[in-house]
């Protein structure tokens, strides 16, 4: 029997998930060869061999060996149409200057082309002043000669820096766009790598308003680096010009860039303090906005839209009165701009008619007074690039939490593949801020391809139980074993994608049917309708016109309760995991249906740990452990719990027959009737 071939791309998704690297798809359109999109990993379009390193050097792509680091021009058409862009993760203990620099990745070459570019526009400027200063002074003599010749050196000049200056705005733009692209992968990649319990302290809106300050602080930014870049090299230009034409003037010229300088920075200051001041008036419209929009069913349905608005209105003016107060900082600024030429030539001409009376030939006048009003416009504009930076530092600071917090696995923890036995060892919980235990010294064991349901009265810590075991939540005290290792010191995700998982509060993703129950990895079809089938979805699924592509809201909300509950059980069983965790999982379904789902779970091999409150969910279980606050107080099969007429199992067991009859078949199972 030959041996199945090896999907390269599966071997792909393996290696990046073991070494901790993310991994995003991106399409190669034609000549992709040829335009620089960063490092990537390509696979051969006959699906031949090892995925290969792709890196872009001298205007093209290259092959580089893994072993040899020989370099070979890339043949686009003998590559698939798709490849993997690898993104590294954050330290574990990262902050703002790890994620800045994380920003200027594969920005070396915009960045000295930007300085080049830059430096040739502040010698091209330099003319400017050199130029003036000829003509006035020939104006002043009577000496017409070379003034036609100066003019057309003039123009030719000006055009140069013009297409230079284009030059510098399309490489800032390159680096502009790719640097803000590395900082949001950054902090994404980060923010999932976080434990949930870091998501328990802040509402959606508000981390959502938070995570986006890299987008508004780039738009804050928007030009400042290319402006900034070509005022630095404009201004020590306009310095060494001055020192050349007329070194006394070069003290007026400092004395002018000092004073704005201090000027500037008093006002970045203000700025700074007054936008760290109107960020939690923002992130509260932010939430508030997200809960009023997330909750419009219940408020229509309570007839609040009137407070609705009111709450609403209150948080937006309390965040535009914020945004107000940064304005009127950068309003003053403005006012600065406007004044500072004005009072430029008033001290230059304070200066001439004084201390230089009579000492300044015309031509150096006019020279020296182009060079300093050049520096004084590169000073400008490098101090209203300071206020920008000075405005957009608090949003950039904004994520300093989300780099700062540990990740939930560590880099370089241990991945192993589940047999499915579980063992929970005097396992104590509680929630942040909550004197009393949900947990209170639990253990239990549960063998691999066991069947194990958890029951108890509500608030008794069975939820909470199961996020436990998937890693959701860590034990104050105890541990959670899998197959005999710590899950502490397992790679979590890893874990998780070895588990099929259907929790209460389970949501849709935004898509077709197909791609809900795929998920993140893509599957053959034919597994994707045994999926449907095993979760007693197929005959909702043959009827619907679209069939598995069918696209469904986020949510599910064009889908029954029931048939929601269903695509989740279809995605938990699609990828044939080894452990399946179902909290509540069929709650929705009826009786018939609910059998499908019982069988179709059945059929695999994973180990099942299930909490329900319905008997007809657990009564097939091969052991049941039952719950009472925060305790294990009971644990046996069906038949053993119900037959213990004094115990909490029977009385929640007794509540839901009807006709209270039962039967115990040949199996030894019992057959109940439930509502």
């Amino acid at each position: 029997m030959s041996a199945s071939p090896v999907d390269p791309s599966a071997v792909l998704r393996s290696h990046a998930r073991r070494s901790g690297i993310r991994l995003r798809r991106t399409r190669l359109d034609r000549g992709w060869g040829r335009r620089d999109v960063g490092p990537l990993i390509g696979t051969r379009a006959d699906g031949t061999g090892d995925p290969v390193p792709l890196v872009f050097a001298r205007g093209r792509y290259h092959v580089v060996h893994p072993l040899t680091r020989a370099r070979t021009p890339v043949d686009a058409t003998a590559f698939a149409d798709s490849a993997a862009a690898p993104h590294l993760p954050l330290p574990a203990r990262a902050r703002l200057r790890h994620l800045l620099r994380r920003g200027l990745t594969g920005n070396g070459r915009d960045l000295r082309g930007m300085l080049v570019a830059g430096a040739l526009v502040a010698v091209l400027h330099l003319a400017t002043p050199l130029i003036i200063g000829r003509v006035l002074g020939g104006l002043v003599r009577g000496d017409l000669r070379g003034i036609a010749w100066d003019v057309v050196l003039y123009l030719a000049t000006a055009v140069a820096a013009a297409l230079l200056e284009v030059v510098l705005n399309l490489r800032a733009l390159r680096f502009e766009d790719r640097f803000e692209a590395n900082l949001h992968l950054a902090v994404w990649d980060r923010l999932l790598r976080l434990p949930t319990g870091f998501f328990r302290g802040t509402t959606s809106g508000a981390l959502a308003n938070r995570v986006l300050g890299v987008a508004h602080a780039r738009q804050a930014l928007d030009g400042v680096p290319a402006r900034a870049l070509l005022a630095l090299c404009t201004a020590c230009a306009g310095v060494g010009l001055l020192l050349v034409v007329e070194s006394a003037l070069t003290w007026v010229g400092f004395g002018l860039v000092v004073g704005t300088a201090l000027v500037s920075t008093a006002l970045g200051a203000v700025v700074v303090r007054r936008q760290r001041a109107a960020l939690p008036a923002e992130h509260r419209a932010a939430s508030v906005t997200d809960e009023v929009l997330a909750g419009v069913t219940t408020i229509k349905t309570a007839a609040a839209e009137p407070r609705a608005f009111g709450r609403w209105a209150e948080a937006a003016v309390a965040a535009r009165a914020g945004v107000r107060r940064v304005r009127r900082v950068q309003a003053g600024f403005a006012a600065l701009v406007t004044a500072l030429p004005i009072g430029t030539q008033l001290v230059l001409l304070a200066v001439l008619s004084g201390p230089l009376s009579g000492q300044v030939p015309a031509d150096r006048f006019f020279t020296a007074n182009a060079g300093l009003a050049l520096l004084v416009q590169a000073t400008i504009t490098l101090c209203a690039a300071g206020v920008d930076v000075a405005a957009a530092l608090p949003r950039l600071e904004e994520v300093t939490d989300v780099l700062a917090a540990s990740p939930e696995s560590e880099p370089g923890a241990r991945q192993v593949e589940l047999a499915g036995g579980i063992e929970v060892c005097g396992v104590t919980f509680r929630y942040p801020g909550s004197d009393k235990p949900v947990l209170d010294d639990v253990s239990l064991h549960v063998r691999p391809g066991e069947f194990v349901a958890l029951v108890g009265p509500s608030g008794s810590g069975k939820s909470t139980l199961l996020r436990l075991l998937l890693g959701l939540e860590r034990p104050e005290a105890g541990t959670v074993r899998y197959d005999g290792y710590d899950l502490a010191a397992l790679d979590v995700g890893a874990v998780r994608r070895q588990c099929g998982v259907v929790l209460q509060d389970g949501r849709l993703f935004g898509g077709t049917l197909r791609e809900n129950i795929c998920g993140a990895d893509p599957l053959p079809l034919e597994e994707v309708w045994e999926a449907v089938r095993w979760a007693g979805l197929e005959e909702d699924v043959r009827r619907l016109p679209m069939g598995l592509h069918t696209v469904v809201p986020y949510g599910g909300g064009t889908l029954s309760v029931g048939q929601r509950q269903r695509v989740l059980i279809a995605r938990a069983l699609a990828a044939k995991p080894r452990v399946l965790f179902f909290d509540e999982a069929t709650s929705a379904l009826d009786n018939r249906t609910q059998e499908l789902v019982t069988a179709g779970t059945r059929r695999s091999a994973a180990t099942r740990v299930v909490v329900a409150h319905r008997l007809s969910t657990v009564r097939d279980a091969d052991r049941i452990f039952v719950l009472d606050r925060g305790r294990v107080v009971q644990a046996g099969t069906f038949a053993e719990l119900f037959a213990d007429a004094g115990g909490l199992f029977h009385r929640l067991a007794a509540r839901q027959v009807v006709g209270a009859h039962l039967a115990v078949g040949s199996a030894g199972r019992p057959a109940l009737e439930v509502d």
